[in-house]
């Protein structure tokens, strides 16, 4: 089978799919990343085909003018889909490039920024498509919303209505979107109603969603959901694809007690010096190690200092379990490596997703949350004093990694997609004969 994944977002966002495209490509299939120039050099790693998808998703988030700061400050989910919907309609070629990257395809997986895409897709070449989303988004009485993740309303029937409420904002965005390239290109109509429902009520359609059901607030399986969504865990690359530990960080790693480790993954920091000092200091104060992961430009310059050390990014499966607190931005990716190694966190969280991946980690008691623009000296001394005296958090954070590392993700997603495919091509088949009785 051809398969396609269209992977839009930073690298914590394309790995999973690559992860998977791998597990797929060993059992035979033809797998294709359809994703931006930006992040190509992830799915390089993984010897997968690429396709180019045309833009930068993230460009203003990696704007460091004034004015991008500006926007980075003021974020939310409207705004983001906002943003989205102004780089999508004036990027020459990109929603062609969605397009051309399906055609010949027998299966699409897109993520959740090209999910609109897919199901536009879907309604013209009739290639079926299974959402790969790494975010726990379907509709359940069990939990709100996602995105509300201050919020419980106690009543199964109130948890229900905050999907609808996120599904009705991303519809009328979606839907302004992608107007123009379904009626001049794909010669369609108005983007359906029914794609709300699909993105996060149950349905037929299939849908993996990629972590552990025990990040989800009940810890468990919500009950209402059906067969067609698949839990399979996290997807974490496997050892052919980790690169060996820089021979500077493993001489830094055996010479002392095990250090603090300090990054923000891919995302920029629009506080950059200012969060590195507070983070410095603290260390200094309590005579610890550090290691800084370097991730975006104001951090490239720095020079090691005693019992601190700079160092490019390194595969956080080799890294975070040879620490003893682990500090990071809350995406996903840094969230399900922090989870997985048993050693606890401090998430600094910023936007979007993270809000969630912070609270998640402080309420199942693997460490403790910090808003990036709020933090002072002395709350990250308080977390980071917290954790070191508390055994409690390394107790629990050993007990949830125990847990996720059970999870085969990578294969138990791949046997859900051709047993996906088999009752596609059934369906197809059927249909088929019905039409020639005719």
């Amino acid at each position: 089978m051809k398969i396609v994944f269209i992977s839009i977002g930073t690298r914590g966002d394309i790995q999973p799919s690559c992860v998977l495209g791998q597990e797929l490509k060993k059992r035979g299939h033809q797998v294709r990343i359809a994703t931006e120039e930006r992040v190509k050099y992830v799915v390089d790693k993984y010897d997968l085909e690429y396709f180019e998808i045309i833009g930068d998703s993230c460009a203003s988030l990696f704007d460091e003018t004034e004015e991008g700061r500006k926007w980075m400050n003021s974020l939310s989910l409207e705004a983001l889909l906002k943003e989205k919907k102004n780089l999508d309609m004036n990027t020459p070629g990109r929603f062609e490039s969605f397009y051309y990257a399906c055609e010949g395809m027998d299966l699409i997986l897109p993520s959740a920024l090209a999910y609109t895409e897919a199901f536009s897709i879907n309604e013209k070449l009739g290639i079926p498509f299974i959402p790969l989303w790494l975010l726990p988004t379907m509709g359940t009485g069990a939990f709100p919303h996602m995105f509300l993740t201050d919020k419980n309303f106690y009543f199964k029937f109130l948890n229900k209505m905050t999907y609808k409420m996120i599904a009705k904002v991303c519809y009328k965005q979606e839907a302004d979107r992608v107007a123009v390239w379904r009626k001049n290109f794909l010669q369609l109509g108005p983007l359906p109603k029914s794609i709300a429902q699909q993105m996060m009520e149950h349905t037929d359609q299939p849908v993996i969603m990629a972590f552990h059901e025990k990040i989800l607030k009940s810890e468990k399986r919500p009950s209402e959901w059906s067969d067609n969504i698949c839990l399979p865990g996290f997807m974490f690359p496997s050892t052919e694809n980790t690169s060996p530990m820089p021979e500077k960080v493993a001489k830094f790693l055996e010479a002392g007690e095990p250090p603090v480790v300090f990054g923000l993954g891919s995302m920029p920091n629009p506080y950059g010096a200012k969060v590195v000092q507070i983070v410095k200091s603290v260390i200094k104060r309590l005579h610890l190690r550090c290691i800084f992961l370097k991730g975006w430009s104001v951090m490239k310059d720095m020079k090691d200092e005693e019992d601190i050390i700079f160092a490019d990014n390194i595969d956080h499966g080799l890294l975070f379990q040879k620490c003893s607190v682990i500090i990071h931005h809350g995406g996903v990716g840094s969230t399900a490596a922090a989870l997985r190694s048993g050693v606890p966190s401090i998430v600094t969280w910023m936007y979007f997703d993270q809000p969630y991946w912070a609270k998640r980690t402080e309420e199942m008691g693997c460490g403790r949350q910090i808003k990036l623009n709020d933090m002072t000296e002395p709350m990250l001394l308080d977390a980071l004093k917290d954790i070191y005296r508390n055994s409690s958090y390394k107790v629990r954070a050993l007990e949830v990694a125990i847990e996720i590392n059970k999870a085969n993700g990578s294969k138990d997603a791949a046997d859900f997609i051709e047993q996906s495919l088999e009752k596609f091509d059934r369906v197809k088949n059927t249909t088929t004969v019905k039409i020639n009785e005719i």
